[in-house]
């Protein structure tokens, strides 16, 4: 299951990435927390974390289980 993130359409939170990057992603993270996705345009879903700890861990973590 992924975290949750904007509920509007992928057209206006891709524009919002493309417009305004780190305005955007402040208010995703102040509104849904340290963990949330994001719906792009010709990307699909994107997780994006704020807190340095858990982007350690996905850099530095255990492998196993991953396909």
């Amino acid at each position: 299951m992924l975290p949750p993130g904007p509920r509007y359409p992928m057209p206006l939170q891709t524009l919002g990435w493309i417009a305004r990057p780190g305005p955007f992603l402040e208010r995703c993270r102040d509104r849904y927390g340290d963990a949330f996705s994001l719906r792009m345009y010709n990307e699909g879903t994107w997780v994006m974390f704020s807190d340095p700890a858990a982007v350690k861990q996905i850099f530095t973590g255990d492998r196993q289980g991953i396909r």
